[in-house]
């Protein structure tokens, strides 16, 4: 594993020195530096996450309860996991930031679970691209929602935000809880069969 690392670094050298002596297009080499530095920070990521049961959880709270609506939260509790204990816990001032900044600020905080309550599907796909796995959806006390998460419990029955019938996650287009209480003739026509 760590040979692979060391020969995807030295392959990266060897483009940026090709770039340097021009002797491959710069664009060219641009996309190819970009797309291993990335995948060289995902393996190095993914051997720390495989190697260590750490994880570092957030949740964005308002008044003790997980916020209803992660765009628009303002503080983000952190909570650093070992695999048995709880080993830290701090709050922060959540920016207020574009959804693509605010998935980088969650990379960047190193934070790898998000559970929220709502969140826009470009949050929510941007997250997923920056390692963050998303749990959203949830309602109900921060103290609660975590024990929940971290004891496998985790339920839609029980902390799924309420209008989400379908459970966390299930919605449409890959994320949301569908569109709740349907009313009209639809509805009628449901309940005449």
């Amino acid at each position: 594993m760590v040979i692979g690392i060391v020969a995807i670094l030295q392959f990266n050298y060897f483009l940026w020195s090709c770039r340097c002596l021009r002797y491959v297009d710069v664009t060219y080499c641009r996309i190819i530096c970009y797309l291993i530095r990335w995948a060289t920070t995902r393996v190095l990521a993914s051997i720390l996450y495989y190697f260590t049961d750490r994880m570092r959880i957030a949740i964005p709270i308002w008044d003790g309860r997980v916020s209803p609506v992660l765009d628009s939260a303002r503080q983000l509790l952190l909570v650093d996991y070992d695999g048995t204990t709880e080993t830290g816990r701090s709050t922060q001032t959540l920016p207020d930031l574009n959804p693509m900044r605010k998935a980088a600020y969650l990379h960047a905080q190193g934070v790898s679970v998000l559970l929220c309550g709502a969140l826009s599907r470009q949050l929510h796909m941007l997250a997923n691209r920056a390692g963050v796995e998303v749990h959203g959806w949830l309602c109900g006390e921060v103290g609660d929602v975590l024990q929940a998460y971290l004891n496998g419990t985790l339920t839609p029955d029980r902390y799924c935000l309420p209008g989400c019938h379908r459970g966390f996650g299930g919605g449409r287009r890959g994320s949301g809880c569908g569109r709740g209480r349907r009313t009209g003739a639809a509805a009628r026509n449901r309940e005449k069969s």
